[in-house]
């Protein structure tokens, strides 16, 4: 590892004493965050972990298909400190990369996080940090197994994942006349979002702050779609809808209808967007982060895998469209027909880099 810090400290991590609030990273040095962070991650031994953190990289065994992935989650650009503790950010950034092989149909198995870190930053944070990851490493069952530590002037962290999958589902794949699928409800993240930035507290505010704080990879609905082996593309929904349909329809070469009426939203989104003078369909199209799976089926099996996954999750899944030949993407609502714009977020295109996030 890279040295984050000087080795030498006066503080003594394992006095009893020592609480953990009280001092910085600058104070502890490198050596002892990692085995801070080794002790936080401590988990029962398993087969497939030969090596775990502490040594100069992790050894695991694979079998079958694996699915890979890497996201970066940076201050400024992912998020702001005056909005999310630490606990969040680590939560998030985990969330994301998670999300991404749920879409594959695959489960998440081992996990490498790379932390960028001011050095003023004190261990609490830190803790809190890999306290969202750990909260979301035991609800899917998967390992921590090593990374990385950086000082850095401001938060960063870069998760890698590594999946397993029977059958990965890619976004090509969707044929002319596939119904269009989309698990949960849209536009509740985003709409979270201005709240919090609105500084809107009310109760109801809350609920779609927290949806947004905490939202939730849909892992076992990805496998389960995969498993039934008629899924023909799937992708998450991470730039918001409009931009991920057209991401899969792109990829596959065709095109989409969506029914703006169908779409699933929260009850109370409709009403309280437009007490704030917003409008909602902008949530529901154009907001991102609602890491919700958008997939399509062939028409003849519509009826059967959806309802089966519902049965067995707990989870809504809509009919929102079709697919269709002509290399456009559509949207319908009251009847009139109109193109619909590939507009999200997009790192490259945003203002200044940050887009509509703070």
């Amino acid at each position: 590892m890279y040295p984050l810090m000087a080795e030498l400290s006066s503080v003594d991590i394992t006095k009893p004493h020592y609480r953990i609030g009280e001092v910085n990273l600058g104070e502890i040095g490198e050596w002892r965050l990692v085995e801070l962070i080794r002790e936080k991650l401590k988990l029962p031994r398993s087969d497939e972990v030969l090596v775990d953190i502490g040594d100069d990289a992790a050894c695991v065994k694979l079998e079958g298909p694996s699915v890979l992935t890497t996201d970066s989650y940076l201050e400024d650009v992912h998020f702001s400190l005056r909005h999310y503790d630490f606990r969040d950010i680590g939560y998030r950034s985990l969330a994301s990369s998670l999300s991404d092989v749920a879409a594959m149909g695959a489960e998440p198995r081992f996990v490498l996080i790379s932390l960028q870190i001011p050095l003023e930053t004190t261990v609490e944070d830190v803790e809190r940090l890999y306290a969202g990851m750990i909260e979301l490493a035991h609800r899917f069952d998967f390992r921590i197994v090593g990374g990385d530590t950086v000082r850095s002037r401001s938060v960063g962290i870069v998760c890698t994942v590594i999946g397993q999958a029977d059958e990965p589902i890619e976004r090509r794949g969707a044929k002319p006349g596939d119904a269009i699928f989309v698990t949960g409800e849209l536009g509740s993240s985003a709409f979270g979002l201005y709240l919090m930035k609105a500084q809107i507290h009310t109760p109801e505010s809350a609920d779609f702050i927290e949806i947004h704080k905490r939202p939730f990879p849909r892992v076992e609905e990805g496998r389960l779609l995969s498993h039934s082996g008629v899924v023909s593309a799937m992708i998450d929904i991470s730039d918001g809808l409009a931009m991920d349909i057209h991401h899969l329809a792109h990829e596959s070469g065709v095109g989409a209808l969506i029914h703006f009426e169908t779409l699933p939203a929260h009850e109370g989104l409709q009403r309280l967007a437009a007490e704030y003078d917003q409008r909602a369909a902008d949530f529901i199209l154009y907001g991102g982060e609602d890491y919700e799976l958008l997939f399509t089926i062939p028409s003849e099996r519509r009826g059967t895998v959806p309802s089966r996954v519902t049965t067995k999750t707990g989870t809504k899944i809509t009919e929102i469209g079709r697919i269709v030949e002509e290399n456009r993407v559509e949207l319908e609502k009251g009847g009139e027909v109109s193109l619909l714009p590939r507009r999200g977020y997009d790192h490259f295109q945003a203002e200044n880099g940050l887009g509509s996030l703070f």
